[in-house]
């Protein structure tokens, strides 16, 4: 005979297991956000929709029915109590497949109202970086082995303090910053046609670069931690050096990402690393030694 087996977690149940898993850490709250009201029975034969619920003030029939299915879908222990405290089903305005639309939307209110006290300039870059971060980190369906793990899913009160720090800085732009290094390649004598191809892609460029959801993030994040682990880059003589021979090794990792990308967008990406340009301070994380995409 075959073994029984064991019932899929619901989403309840799997909320609930996070809970006992991290529970050395410190009390923790439990939402599960829909975009629906829920059907919520109260004991008089009705079922009214609800917009929130709290579990530990759901009817009792209600909380032994969820009881008894976290029991069997978790495997818990007859002796170990089921805690409701903190745990509530609620329904959000965030649309589940595009947070960062939403979050976008609330931060620009934030600034009309003055919550964020960001100078003008600074307001569409810090929306754009904020709510890129959140759809890029948000929709990694990884499983999180542990608290780090589970923190590198999430956008921290830190996170944002550096977000907005960095958009909020007085700078020069990252399209006059590429300028510079554009002048420079031209008083190099490098290449008609790479100085002129580089002018009519630096605008796309530094657009690109803001957007967390995009590839060109990813890029960035490449040639940077190149740049970084090649320091006989600075011994080349000339700007034209340094480019050559790194997008020489950069072209070595075989980024599916970079494929759509011409070498004069890549060099328009590398000026910004070399002049730390606000959006190469914050970028996503690369494996350390990256590897090409087809090595095992």
């Amino acid at each position: 005979m075959k073994a029984a087996k064991k019932p899929k977690p619901s989403i309840l149940a799997k909320l609930y297991a996070h809970r006992r898993r991290f529970k050395s850490l410190g009390k923790s709250r439990l939402e599960f956000a829909s975009d629906a009201q829920f059907e919520m029975p109260d004991g008089t034969g009705a079922s009214p929709l609800r917009s929130s619920v709290e579990l530990s003030a759901a009817d009792s029939a209600v909380q032994q029915a969820i009881e008894a299915k976290l029991r069997e879908q978790l495997g818990l222990d007859p002796a170990e109590a089921v805690d409701f405290s903190d745990f509530a089903l609620v329904v959000s305005d965030c649309p589940v497949n595009e947070p960062h639309k939403y979050l976008a939307g609330e931060l620009a209110q934030m600034q009309l109202d003055s919550e964020l006290n960001l100078s003008g300039k600074a307001t569409i870059l810090a929306v754009l970086i904020i709510a890129s971060y959140v759809y890029l980190r948000a929709g990694s369906t990884r499983y999180a082995k542990n608290f780090p793990e589970l923190l590198g899913r999430a956008v921290t009160r830190s996170d944002i303090d550096l977000y907005l720090a960095a958009a909020d800085e007085e700078t020069v732009s990252a399209r006059d910053l590429v300028e510079e290094v554009i002048q420079r390649l031209n008083i190099e004598a490098a290449p008609f046609s790479l100085v002129k191809n580089m002018k009519k892609h630096v605008v796309r460029a530094c657009m690109e670069i803001t957007n967390r959801a995009g590839p060109v993030p990813v890029v960035t994040a490449y040639l940077k931690a190149l740049y970084e682990l090649n320091s006989e880059y600075d011994s080349l003589p000339r700007v034209t050096d340094i480019f050559s021979a790194w997008f020489e090794d950069f072209q070595q990792l075989q980024l599916s990402e970079a494929r759509p990308y011409s070498r004069e967008y890549i060099y328009c990406l590398m000026s910004m690393i070399t002049q730390n340009a606000n959006p190469t301070k914050q970028l996503p994380s690369v494996p350390a030694g990256p590897q090409p995409e087809d090595s095992e």
